[in-house]
């Protein structure tokens, strides 16, 4: 049954990369029957429901990943997005927060978690995540971007 789990781990990121996430969601829910606490295959099974706008069932998923595998830090990312998404901006916080704290050498974890303090309105807290994100990778653009908008007080511009 290892063997399964790892075949599918392997090769279903091309078929998420060739957007067939149909397939890839029905092998994910596939390999969870065989090994219901599969950290990864969870967490790729949340990312694609995610991917399909099923936002209450990846959160689900990354609930029931992080219960398993708390220091997870790809399943605090991914359920804060979902949470964002949701304009459920505290719990969003705190998963970016819970990211950030695994993963304190991560600019993108630095910069999520500032993306979602500045659209909470805590523009000076997320000034400092936006520094940070620059002082690991000084050449991110977004961040740069985005600091320049918490410091002005302008926000995050909506999506087209």
């Amino acid at each position: 049954m290892k063997r399964i789990l790892v075949a599918v781990a392997c090769l279903l990121p091309f078929a998420l990369a060739a957007g067939r996430t149909a397939e890839a969601r029905a092998r994910y829910e596939q390999a969870l029957s065989i090994e219901p606490g599969a950290t990864k295959a969870g967490f790729n099974l949340g990312t694609v429901l995610m991917q399909q706008g099923e936002l209450r069932a990846a959160g689900e998923q990354f609930a029931r990943v992080l219960r398993g595998n708390p220091d997870y830090a790809p399943a605090h990312s991914n359920f804060g997005a979902v949470l964002l998404r949701e304009g459920r901006l505290d719990e969003a916080i705190a998963q970016y927060r819970a990211n950030l704290a695994l993963r304190p050498d991560s600019p993108v974890a630095d910069f999520n978690l500032g993306n979602a303090l500045l659209l909470g309105g805590h523009a000076a807290e997320a000034a400092r995540r936006f520094s940070a994100a620059l002082q690991l990778k000084p050449d991110f653009a977004q961040a740069r971007d985005y600091l320049v908008r918490a410091q002005s007080g302008a926000g995050i511009p909506a999506a087209p």
